[in-house]
């Protein structure tokens, strides 16, 4: 696991890395781009505990989960990123988070394309999301976050389900 724990600027750029994570967490400032992940057993990136990196122009595949973002004041910026054949969830969003999300290829999940929970927030502007065999897009438990100019679409069942006193 690559791990980046209060570090300022950190730039981890033009890897490839297969069966392992990396983790970001404790305030982590870090730039994460032109990466290659794959195969990975649980969130093949987990952003958490205020951190704010900015992940561009990677490619996942075959992740468990690409990426997670969990905690109060997290706030990726998450752009430009190629995510193909997860097993569980692309990009999976939780308590109280913020990212702004733009600009994503997100095909092909097993699961859930997008998801968003526990009072999560943030801006999801211009993704490609199709082809995921459960809900493209998931909003539930107190979930808040704004969508414009997506295109969603091809999924096995519900494009866009919003239940739990999601919004």
């Amino acid at each position: 696991t690559a791990s980046a724990d209060r570090a300022v600027g950190l730039k981890f750029e033009k890897n490839q890395l297969h069966h392992t994570r990396i983790v970001l967490t404790c305030h982590a400032d870090a730039r994460v781009q032109d990466n290659c992940i794959g195969e990975t057993h649980g969130a093949a990136i987990l952003v958490e505990c205020g951190s704010n990196p900015r992940l561009v122009a990677n490619n996942f595949l075959r992740c468990h989960t690409g990426i997670r973002v969990t905690g109060h004041a997290t706030s990726p910026w998450i752009e430009n990123n190629d995510l193909e054949d997860s097993i569980e969830c692309q990009i999976e969003c939780q308590g109280r988070c913020e990212p702004s999300i733009n600009s994503n290829k997100i095909l092909n999940s097993l699961g859930w394309g997008m998801r968003f929970s526990d009072h999560a927030l943030g801006k999801v502007y211009q993704n490609l999301i199709e082809g995921s065999q459960r809900t493209q897009v998931e909003v539930f438990n107190h979930a808040n976050p704004e969508f414009h100019r997506n295109e969603i679409q091809n999924g096995e069942t519900v494009g866009v389900q919003v239940s739990g006193r999601g919004q």
